[in-house]
């Protein structure tokens, strides 16, 4: 199925189950979307697959023993900025069809459903633990995953079954940055099903 076939899909299939009208998205064609400005899409946080990710993140949280949630909105890409407990979630991922779009575009599409949009609202989480508690300053922290100051490779070559590293995001992504190892680290340990302690022991 192509993309307009998926647009027409999505169209049919969830007209009436969004809590607030999308631009039209149900009479548009791929052309007149793409016009759209991001404040003509009127999306919310509160609707598309987006919606069910954030509320299982939100139990999980509930179970550590930190006494703040982080907070989220709506933007171009997946970050968390500094000096915030927030993250960005790419404004796609409220919708099926902006979904469609970025995968049909992109050949990829960074939260393709709710299991890998929870793997990177933990990912993201967990450079927010970071930097609020300032761990990148810790003795023990950069013993175990390596210094902050290390420059982020413009390429690398992961070791792909190496024990060393965790794997939650794709292409071993925790293997790039000692700051992306602890964030992927972060996120096996808030997953209740990841079983990291028998699956990464020794």
């Amino acid at each position: 199925m192509g993309i307009r076939g998926k647009i027409k899909y999505y169209q049919a299939k969830y007209s009436k189950l969004f809590s607030k009208p999308k631009a039209s998205f149900y009479s548009l064609q791929l052309e007149e979307i793409l016009e759209l400005r991001f404040s003509d899409l009127k999306l919310s946080l509160s609707d598309g697959p987006v919606a069910a990710s954030i509320k299982t993140l939100e139990k999980e949280w509930q179970k550590t023993h930190f006494r703040w949630k982080p907070y989220y909105w709506l933007s171009t890409e997946w970050f968390h900025p500094e000096g915030t407990n927030g993250v960005a979630i790419p404004f796609y991922l409220s919708h099926p069809i902006l979904m469609a779009i970025e995968e049909a575009f992109f050949k990829e599409c960074e939260g393709k459903d709710r299991s890998d949009i929870l793997k990177y609202l933990r990912h993201e989480t967990g450079h927010i633990v970071d930097k609020v508690y300032q761990l990148r300053y810790s003795k023990d922290r950069r013993r175990l995953f390596g210094n902050s100051t290390k420059k982020y490779p413009k390429k690398y070559y992961p070791v792909l079954f190496s024990r060393k590293f965790v794997k939650n995001l794709p292409r071993n992504y925790a293997q790039t940055h000692p700051d992306e190892d602890f964030a992927e680290t972060f996120a096996i340990w808030l997953n209740p099903k990841s079983k990291w302690r028998t699956k990464y022991s020794g």
